[in-house]
């Protein structure tokens, strides 16, 4: 069973990945700051992250760091989510750091198609 940490303050974000994730193979935890994401990844150690760019407190940027400084989260692949468009450099940046970066507005598809390039993909329940 795969385990997903989805990080965004809204709720509502929040509770779409959660339906679209509802028919997986797949265990999720939620986080509503960078935070909160990271206490989450140090206790749960998910396959997979979404992080959202801006959030309060602790900013997905911030929370990457922390991620990557800390040995056994280093392998955990991190997904960036954010309305903002960055120009190529400061991809070429944020790349670095991440594993995948998505803009919103999010797709069913591209949150998918991100799962199977970041960590293999999810198997459907009750195939």
């Amino acid at each position: 069973m795969a385990k997903i940490l989805i990080a965004d303050d809204d709720e509502e974000q929040r509770l779409w990945f959660r339906q679209i994730l509802a028919s997986y193979d797949c265990q999720v935890f939620e986080a509503a700051s960078g935070w909160d994401a990271v206490e989450l990844a140090i206790l749960e150690k998910p396959d997979l992250i979404f992080l959202d760019y801006r959030m309060p407190q602790v900013n997905g940027w911030d929370a990457i760091r922390v991620l990557r400084m800390k040995e056994e989260l280093r392998s955990i692949p991190v997904v960036m989510i954010t309305a903002k468009h960055f120009d190529s450099s400061s991809q070429d940046t944020i790349r670095s750091e991440i594993d995948g970066f998505i803009e919103k507005p999010l797709s069913k598809d591209k949150i998918l198609e991100t799962i199977k390039e970041a960590c293999g993909g999810l198997n459907p329940k009750d195939l």
